[in-house]
């Protein structure tokens, strides 16, 4: 009958057929499971899920792929040296099954992975992970992946894509990630790979050991009247088609003071594009008992070269002025978000990112910089 579903008939479809089963059984139960494993949450041996058409459980033996068919060809997985690794990937062998690598990447291969043991099969193949892992990774310090035995190509994603401890490259002074959802390539370009005027001068920085970041020491700000941090990233270092977005990760000490005003200056430039905001790293929204202060609060500022008491905060920008203020991190540092921009595919340069404050002339102190993240904008 003309617009009536027919059921397939012949269970040796094979994958297609598969395909179309798995997508009426995806639904927002499986895309929630697909985000739990994509989290990286396990999932259990024995889950399973009914046949629309039998309600017996599974998909029937003859939907079986082979795991070692999708495998690619050899073993070289990307890893050189008992050195830094260079993760340069060939392109796999062949395509990867049928509906388990899509246009949602890792999440594709995930939901596919929950919906039976074949599809699980299919989807730990290293022909679909080698088809989600960038094939023009940096080179990797020494000792961040594992040597022995060598990791499948999910493994290997699995790691990279763990934003909690990111790995080093091999100047020790960046980090990167894979972003989860996407596979694009982020990083973290450390104090000391940044450009701060006056920071090897003790008397207006010093350097300061970090134990909570992948990083071995912060720069922490003294005193100083002119503040001027700059960070640079080649384009090519970056995922292409990618819309990113630039934060200042930071700490404030006890005694900081002389940062919530004059607001500083945030800048983000690739190319001709260039994006500036107004920001306020000493921005605080509690007063000294712990009550929020009211939106339209206006606290002395002090002009000039003049050092205010120490421990004094200042609790709030005029009214009014669009200010982007810090948020708090799930590590426990500050982040300030300093503008985003567009990795243009061919785009061939660099993106250059700065925080200023130095017309105000009043002194600066007690801000502790890990360094400036680069990631997908979310």
């Amino acid at each position: 009958m003309a617009g009536e579903q027919t059921k397939p008939t012949d269970s040796a479809a094979g994958p297609a057929c598969c395909c179309s089963l798995a997508t009426m059984l995806a639904g927002r139960q499986l895309q929630t499971l697909g985000e739990r494993v994509c989290s990286g949450e396990p999932l259990g041996p024995s889950t399973t899920y009914t046949s629309i058409e039998s309600g017996r459980g599974e998909i029937p033996q003859a939907h079986r792929i082979d795991r070692e068919r999708n495998r690619r060809g050899g073993t070289d997985d990307g890893v050189h040296g008992d050195g830094a690794r260079h993760l340069r990937d060939r392109a796999p062998a062949g395509r990867p099954p049928v509906g388990v690598a899509g246009p949602d990447g890792p999440l594709d291969a995930c939901r596919a992975a929950l919906v039976s043991p074949a599809f699980r099969a299919a989807a730990d193949a290293d022909a679909v992970w080698s088809s989600l892992l960038p094939r023009d990774l940096p080179q990797l310090a020494d000792g961040e992946l594992p040597a022995d035995p060598q990791p499948t190509k999910k493994q290997l994603f699995t790691r990279l894509s763990d934003s909690a401890r990111p790995v080093l490259l091999a100047d020790g002074l960046t980090s990167m990630w894979l972003d989860r959802a996407t596979a694009a390539k982020c990083y973290m370009l450390s104090a000391r790979k940044l450009g701060i005027i006056w920071g090897d001068t003790p008397q207006y920085w010093r350097w300061i050991p970090l134990t909570d970041s992948r990083f071995p020491e912060g720069a922490e700000l003294l005193d100083v009247c002119w503040l001027e941090i700059r960070g640079k990233i080649h384009c090519n270092m970056l995922s292409q088609n990618t819309t990113y977005a630039a934060y200042m990760v930071f700490k404030m000490s006890d005694e900081s003071y002389g940062l919530d005003y004059p607001l500083q200056l945030a800048e983000v430039s690739i190319g001709a594009t260039k994006s500036t905001r107004q920001v306020c790293l000493g921005y605080d929204n509690e007063g000294e008992d712990g009550e929020e202060v009211p939106q339209n609060y206006r606290s002395f500022r002090p002009i000039g070269l003049f050092r205010p008491r120490v421990g004094r905060r200042n609790r709030r920008v005029p009214p009014g002025v669009q200010v982007q203020h810090p948020q708090t991190r799930a590590d426990g540092w500050k982040e300030m978000e300093m503008g985003e921009f567009k990795n243009e595919e061919g785009e061939d340069g660099e993106v250059s990112i700065s925080l200023m404050e130095t017309r105000g002339g009043n002194w600066k102190k007690g801000l502790i910089v890990q360094g400036i993240e680069i990631r997908v904008k979310k």
